[in-house]
């Protein structure tokens, strides 16, 4: 390989690795969505649901975590989660209400407040701590997952997003750095998902 060739292969990874820092939010998207959609709705409750509900089931899931995605990248891009993706993910949880009813409507309006009132009351209290749209993200996500789900998920995604914030100011970032936390929300009910799912599944 020439000279220039190789400066051509190492400029290009630079701008693939540029490209990923810069949309990390979609490190775990599409993909995990489909992988989400299988494992929980094939095997989370596999004894007692109709094939034909696993296949609807399989695919809220699936649309859910897209715009979950998208939310994300967004708000890696530019610190907003728009109002539309929100709506977007609380009727697809009210599509999913009759059919996942392994999550009761109770547990599902639990889930709608569990995290995203705390969130406010911290926001008011501290100004800058949440943006309005990550908590009428996850009040919507609550809707959709109901209270166990989604309050894990909230755990998994504070604690990945303080290890971030830790490399942050490592690298000499400052205090005051905007965390986009969307994609640490999105990750963390990726992750809570699979745990959720494989501890029933194994019994």
């Amino acid at each position: 390989m020439s000279i220039a060739s190789k400066r051509n292969v190492r400029q290009n990874r630079k701008k693939v690795l540029k490209w990923l820092i810069k949309n990390k939010a979609v490190l775990p998207g599409e993909g995990a969505a489909l992988l989400c959609a299988f494992f929980y709705s094939f095997i989370y409750d596999q004894n007692r649901v109709p094939f034909s509900k696993k296949i609807v089931a399989a695919i809220l899931i699936a649309l859910f975590f897209h715009v979950v995605n998208l939310a994300a990248r967004s708000d890696s891009s530019c610190h907003k989660i728009p109002n539309q993706y929100c709506c977007a993910i609380a009727l697809l949880a009210f599509a999913a209400a009759p059919v996942m009813t392994e999550i009761s409507i109770g547990e599902r309006v639990a889930g709608g407040g569990i995290v995203s009132v705390p969130m406010l009351m911290l926001s008011l209290g501290k100004k800058g701590s949440f943006g309005g749209g990550d908590i009428k993200f996850m009040g919507a996500c609550g809707l959709f997952w109901g209270f166990e789900i989604i309050w894990k998920s909230f755990v998994f995604s504070v604690i990945m997003a303080a290890f971030y914030g830790i490399w942050l100011l490592s690298q000499g970032k400052t205090k005051n750095t905007l965390i986009p936390i969307g994609v640490f929300l999105q990750t963390g009910m990726i992750l809570e998902v699979f745990l959720f799912a494989w501890s029933v599944w194994k019994g």
